[in-house]
């Protein structure tokens, strides 16, 4: 009885305050990372190009996305949006299960600290490419270099991949660059 109450009050608790998954990137240690180049550093990397293994949703000039060698966290470059309208990219998909938990963060910051929100979405799908579920983080972005993640987990039972999705917000007087994007299952129920 007791051990039903415990489940119980966790149920609740994750239906009125949000997720009770809280990992972080220390969780990510000894774990392959699902994204294929997280780092932006393969494929034609030259200006309205996008790096290979990504997509872009929305965005009115490809010409705003560039990779830039010289705002990066880590290996050889970032990349780099500056936009007059919203820019929407996401990853290729990735192998997922029902009783996963996913982390997946990015680093990003801006050019000028922004009043915009960036936004880190982990959309799951079904076997057909019906959107199954999404989970939001979003943060105001400044000028230095800060980790944006999320976790998520207890997935409808007919998930099966999922991909990361990136939002920029539009801002005619910054640029922003994300580096380092990763998705790492850390756990199993």
């Amino acid at each position: 009885m007791k051990r039903i109450l415990s489940l119980l009050a966790i149920f609740l608790y994750g239906c009125f305050f949000g997720s009770t998954l809280n990992f972080s990137i220390k969780d990510t240690e000894g774990k392959p990372n699902l994204i294929t180049n997280g780092d932006f550093e393969t494929g034609d990397l030259s200006r309205g190009k996008l790096p290979e293994e990504w997509t872009v949703l929305e965005n009115s000039k490809l010409t705003d996305i560039n990779c830039n060698n010289t705002e990066v966290i880590s290996g050889k470059s970032s990349l780099e949006i500056s936009s007059e309208s919203r820019t929407v990219i996401i990853s290729d998909a990735f192998k997922i299960a029902k009783n996963n938990a996913v982390y997946a963060n990015i680093f990003v910051k801006a050019k000028n600290n922004s009043k915009q929100s960036v936004e880190l979405n982990i959309i799951t799908f079904d076997k057909y490419g019906k959107k199954t579920g999404i989970y939001p983080s979003k943060s105001i972005i400044s000028d230095e270099w800060k980790e944006l993640s999320v976790s998520a987990g207890f997935f409808k039972s007919n998930t099966e991949f999922a991909r990361i999705m990136i939002t920029i917000p539009k801002d005619s007087e910054n640029s922003f660059y994300i580096d380092n994007c990763g998705a790492f299952i850390v756990h199993e129920f």
